[in-house]
């Protein structure tokens, strides 16, 4: 099966170090512009608001110094403040056998190397049909993926010194899977906070200009 072939490919994801690393050979904290020149041009899209953060820009790129083979691509989340403090990482899409017995094993090993690594200190677990958890259901998780409706299971990962990892795997219909992991900086959470505060405050002080400017126009009638 094509999946396996990550379990070679993801020894090339960081070891534990004393604080979390970002993956991929990339750090935490870069710029926009210090990882386009890393990722190399033509390598990249264009700089986009997120739809579910707000507050941070992403970049979608396809090469890193250190990448699986079957990456299909990968995203970056920054803040102008405090630059790189996301990562996710997207695989190329793979076919299982219509119970999806091989693509819940590829989610096992995923969830394994993660393990090994990172050491997390707290982990839940989900799985999804649509957007309904399916958490209580009796059946073995796998045969969720046999479903055209399943669209996932998801593993979230707590790292003691701050941080998150989310490992995903997804369904396109019975027997096609992909997979998704997404990696969270210790100071993201802080990050984004601060630049919604940054953000709002900005808007007050617009909204002062505003109110002065009207008064203003007021005194000169």
């Amino acid at each position: 099966m094509r999946g396996i072939a990550i379990l070679v490919s993801f020894l090339l994801f960081p070891t534990i170090a004393n604080a979390y690393d970002a993956p991929f050979g990339l750090r935490w904290g870069m710029a926009v512009g210090e990882l386009a020149g890393v990722v190399g041009v033509g390598n990249f899209g264009k700089l986009t608001n997120s739809d579910l953060s707000p507050g941070i820009k992403e970049l979608k790129f396809i090469n890193a110094p250190k990448t699986p083979s079957n990456t299909e691509f990968l995203t970056g989340e920054f803040t102008d403040e405090a630059g790189l403090i996301g990562l996710s990482w997207t695989s190329t899409e793979f076919t299982t056998n219509d119970r999806g017995s091989e693509g819940y094993k590829y989610y096992l090993n995923l969830k394994n190397i993660i393990t090994e690594k990172y050491k997390p200190q707290k982990t839940k677990e989900h799985v999804y049909r649509g957007d309904i958890q399916l958490d209580d259901e009796p059946y073995m998780l796998f045969e969720c993926l046999s479903f055209d409706a399943c669209e996932k299971y998801r593993t979230y990962y707590t790292l003691a010194g701050g941080g998150s990892i989310q490992v995903d795997l997804h369904s396109r219909g019975r027997g096609r899977v992909y997979a998704t992991i997404e990696y969270k900086a210790p100071n993201w959470f802080e990050s984004v906070m601060e630049k919604l505060g940054r953000d709002q405050k900005q808007k007050e002080q617009l909204r002062e200009r505003r109110e002065k400017v009207k008064e203003f126009d007021k005194e000169s009638f």
